[in-house]
């Protein structure tokens, strides 16, 4: 599985799986730029956030696009 594939289904894992999904993933801060929330947030309160099972039956994401600017740093956008 290449990088792109491994992050997008970390991805969809943040949107489908819930709360204990995004505390395996995510770092003690988060950064979010969404139209609605953009800023750094703590592991927690973003976790938290993930707790409603039905916040995305239908998730599609397109125009997905991946960068890897550093060995421990990658970036996805879609």
């Amino acid at each position: 599985m290449g990088l792109k594939d491994e992050l997008l289904e970390i991805e969809k894992g943040f949107w489908l799986a819930g709360v204990e999904e995004a505390r395996a993933h995510l770092t003690e801060e988060v950064m979010l730029v969404f139209k609605q929330m953009k800023g750094v947030y703590p592991r927690e309160q973003v976790a938290q956030s993930m707790s409603d099972p039905d916040r995305c039956g239908d998730l599609r994401l397109s125009d997905v696009m991946v960068t890897q600017p550093a060995g421990n740093l990658a970036v996805i956008v879609y």
